[in-house]
């Protein structure tokens, strides 16, 4: 926004410069009182009557921790560019320098960063907090840009330049106002970070580089040092992080982690009380305060005459004599040693720890056994001595005793084991005072759900524990079961080490009697209840033979606990897919449903219909179902709702230990949803020709290809009168989504305009991206959003499905990528026939948000990955739309 208004209006022309334009009287400042004077030489070529006033050295001395008062410290690493510069390892050497200068005892308020972008403040800042947290109130490092800091001023200076890429393109750096601002701002030391070689061809830079290099000022080693002993100097090279080589001498991060030992050479520097075998012994960095000399010395107290070893800064009068003296209290007359400062300064504040040698007033006289000191009566009810008592409810003796000044316990239970003959039974049993009756013998009776007898005890009802012979027997079963599986794994997995992972198929004939077995299963599954198909003729039948597949299947069914077989599902595959696709069992995961992907296996028609979607050929798989531990779909609540997030069904089902979801259709269970692939085994492939049965003519159903002979999409008209169609409900969440029902939009903002069609977008490319790049996703999070346009252009976007780096219409306002909203309104701006509805993944760092509201909304979306989103629906406002287009 500023550099449109320095670009069309000339704002960035002060008024003084304004009016010295128009030949306004001045005069000019040719002195300077802040910088040192090898600061203010760097500036001639912009001041050339530039002077100093004198004994600014003196006044400005440099840190003693650097060689050098000014230097620029040089790299190579690239710069990133998106809506503005950072460069992360520049940021990473700047916020190294803050924190060495930090640990050599520079105040952090005298230290100021700036930085020539805005996107390099907000980095050096993020990088700072991290290394350096404070308190809101404590004084920190000043972080700012170069043209938030015109006219301020601080003692040392640290500029990162940013700029760094092979054109040597420095961008708005090449301005003389912004080098003049960000050279004159420091008092006592000024350091350059940045990439020479970038900033060497600008004709604004030379004259600056050329006096520096003159001095040999400029490397990529930057001098350190110990700011006592000067000769114990040393280069280090930048490292790209703050915390990388902590363990590399060569790097500043070393010492700025390191820096008590790198130096090891006793300071030797006098205290302020300057005396001579008082030197300090610590080691000279980090660097520390002499003000407080810490050498132990004799001290004789003028008011009491003891003697005490003190620190040699120490005061008397802030002093407190620690000599334990022997005093008799004037409250109660007990001897107590106290320290003599007390004893001197607070008598009356002195508590007696002696115990208290009075009686309580109880009936027993309890002698007192508080402490004397402590405030205390002794009434009664202040008696804490323990008394045994009665219980009130039966008249025994408790156990446990109650405090004399305080009423017995309510609710006690009295456990004197008392003899008693049941009144239901007849058997002599024992029980606890405050127990009920209840008979511990054995029950002799037989189980009415099995007959075998009762293991339980006799007050208890026989149903209430499972039958132990039962279980043995169930076990049994289970173990056969499992010895069976394992010798089925055994033998596929010795298959599948002489064949490898191949898959074959071996066509069944004819007259096979398994083939007329699954011939007749495929008809009755067809002319199953509503069906709306019929199968007119059975083409080929193959049975399946993939030993990894059936080693994985066999190795669960015999490792599972609770598994069982469910023999002979049905699974409906797309005519384009390769039947060898069928191993990975990828290609069956459906993402577009409720639970998230998984893999649909039906045992009901109902259910397989919604997978047909008009299709006259069909492949259907034919196998076997390990059901586990399986959850009704009207049993799962997860909080918030699925969403269609496979993470939060999986989590939600590993918390129940579930591994499958039974569904329904037509308020019948219809299908199970597996999450887990070894959980199937397939057996056969069966091709089938279906003929649909008769149906109205308002319930046809109209395909339109896109161009002839080409299938990158196709449209299908929807009939939303069908109510048996899951895509159906599916149209209408986006249709309720459109007009804002049951939203958190406000109703202001939602739409009134008449949808007139609907037609559904399948882009199989698109859609396998799409789905790829959603298994990858840790965390999906998927949403709705819009993009209305003319119908003239629905042809080239789903062709093309928005491709980002062809979409460049909004390029100028927001940067390159494709453009959406989640308020429909706002995307019907730039079109009235047809609004595109799409599904997008929103990733971090993938997508940016254009003006959010409060309910989290925003009217753009820009994403720059065509992975990220495929078009599901277009709801169309027109009653002719295009020919191609033709329902």
């Amino acid at each position: 926004d500023t550099y449109h208004l320095k670009r069309q209006y000339n704002l960035h022309i002060s008024m003084m410069e304004r009016l010295i334009r128009l030949d306004f009287p001045f005069k000019t400042l040719r002195r300077q009182g802040r910088m040192r004077p090898e600061f203010s030489k760097l500036l001639l070529d912009i001041y050339p009557e530039y002077q100093d006033f004198p004994d600014l050295e003196t006044k400005n001395p440099p840190v003693g921790c650097i060689s050098k008062s000014m230097f620029w410290w040089t790299h190579n690493y690239p710069e990133m560019k998106q809506r503005t510069v950072r460069n992360e390892a520049e940021a990473g050497m700047v916020v190294s320098l803050a924190l060495y200068l930090i640990k050599s005892s520079v105040p952090p308020e005298e230290i100021t960063i700036i930085c020539g972008y805005l996107g390099q403040v907000q980095t050096v800042k993020s990088y700072f907090r991290t290394e350096y947290p404070t308190e809101p109130e404590e004084p920190t490092v000043q972080i700012r840009s170069i043209d938030e800091y015109q006219g301020d001023e601080n003692n040392y200076v640290i500029i990162s330049l940013t700029r760094s890429n092979g054109e040597n393109n420095i961008g708005f750096m090449k301005e003389m106002e912004r080098r003049c601002v960000a050279q004159s701002r420091a008092k006592c030391g000024l350091y350059f970070v940045g990439n020479v070689n970038c900033f060497k061809p600008n004709a604004t830079w030379i004259p600056v580089i050329t006096k520096l290099a003159s001095q040999n000022l400029i490397s990529d080693r930057l001098p350190i040092c110990c700011y006592l002993h000067k000769d114990r100097a040393i280069e280090v090279l930048p490292g790209p992080e703050v915390r990388a080589n902590i363990s590399d001498t060569s790097r500043l991060s070393y010492y700025v982690n390191n820096a008590e030992s790198w130096c090891k050479v006793p300071c030797k520097e006098l205290y302020s009380c300057e005396i001579e075998e008082h030197r300090c012994e610590k080691l000279c960095t980090p660097r520390h305060s002499h003000e407080k000399c810490t050498a132990k010395v004799e001290h004789t107290f003028v008011a009491c005459g003891h003697r005490s070893t003190v620190f040699c800064y120490q005061d008397e009068k802030t002093m407190e004599c620690k000599v334990m003296v022997k005093k008799e209290l004037s409250k109660c007359g007990h001897e107590m040693e106290v320290t003599c400062h007390r004893w001197s300064t607070a008598p009356n504040s002195i508590i007696c720890t002696e115990t208290c040698r009075e009686i309580y007033q109880c009936a027993d006289s309890h002698p007192c056994t508080r402490l004397c000191g402590e405030a205390h009566t002794h009434n009664y009810n202040d008696c804490t001595a323990r008394v045994p008592f009665n219980i009130t409810r039966c008249g025994h003796l408790a156990v446990q005793k109650k405090i004399c000044g305080k009423p017995p316990p309510r609710n006690i239970q009295c456990k004197l084991q008392i003899k008693y003959k049941s009144t239901y039974c007849g058997h002599q049993q024992s029980r606890a005072c405050y127990e009920m009756e209840k008979c511990q013998h054995a029950c002799t009776a037989k189980r009415p759900d099995c007959g075998h007898p009762c293991k339980g005890v006799c007050f208890e009802s026989c149903l209430l524990r499972e039958c132990d012979l039962c279980v043995i027997e169930y076990k049994k079963v289970v173990v056969m079961q499992k010895l069976a599986a394992k010798k089925q794994y055994e033998n596929a997995k010795q298959e599948a080490e002489k064949v490898g992972d191949s898959v074959t198929f071996v066509e069944v004939p004819a007259t096979d009697i398994s083939r007329r077995d699954l011939e007749d299963k495929c008809h009755s599954f067809f002319h199953h209840g509503s069906s709306k198909f019929t199968v007119a003729n059975i083409k080929e039948v193959y049975k399946v033979r993939c030993p990894e597949n059936a080693a994985e299947f066999w190795d669960a069914a015999a490792t599972k606990a609770n598994g069982f077989l469910q023999e002979e599902l049905f699974k409906v595959l797309q005519t384009s897919l390769d039947p060898s696709d069928i191993v990975d069992l990828a290609s069956l995961m459906n993402p577009l449903a409720d639970f998230g992907a998984g893999i649909f296996i039906d045992f009901a028609k109902n259910a397989i219909e919604s997978d047909i979607l008009g299709q006259t050929d069909i492949t259907i798989v034919i196998g076997d179902l390990l059901v586990g531990d399986m959850i009704p779909a009207s049993d799962i609540k997860i909080p918030g709702g699925a969403d269609g997030s496979t993470r939060k069904v999986l989590n939600f089902l590993k918390h129940l230990k579930k591994d499958s979801i039974l569904m329904s259709r037509l308020g019948e269970p219809a299908r199970y949803r597996v999450f887990d692939r070894s959980l199937i085994h397939v057996k056969y492939l069966v091709k089938i020709e279906l003929a649909p049965k008769a149906v109205s003519p308002t319930g046809s159903t109209v395909l339109q290809s896109y161009r002839e002979g080409e299938t990158r999409f196709r449209l299908t008209d929807l009939d939303l009168r069908n109510v048996h169609d899951p895509r159906v409900e599916l149209v209408g969440k986006a249709i309720a989504a459109y007009k804002g029902d049951n939203s958190k939009r406000p109703i202001s903002r939602r739409n009134t305009k008449e949808i007139k069609n609907v037609g559904i977008v399948h882009n199989k490319r698109c859609e396998a991206q799409y789905r790829h790049r959603q298994e990858q996703l840790k965390e999906p999070y998927e949403i709705f959003a819009y993009h209305a346009t003319a119908k003239e252009n629905v042809g080239s976007i789903l062709e093309m499905n928005l491709d980002p780096h062809r979409s460049v219409v909004h390029g100028r306002a927001y940067g390159d990528g494709c453009y959406f909203s989640e308020y429909p309104e706002f995307s019907l701006k730039y079109g009235q026939d047809c609004m595109l509805v799409f599904r997008l993944l929103l990733i971090e760092g993938k997508y940016q948000k254009i003006q959010p509201d409060e309910a989290g909304f925003c009217e753009q979306l820009v994403l720059n990955d065509a992975n990220l989103f495929k078009p599901v629906f277009v709801l169309w406002f027109i009653e002719d739309p295009p020919a191609c287009f033709n329902f």
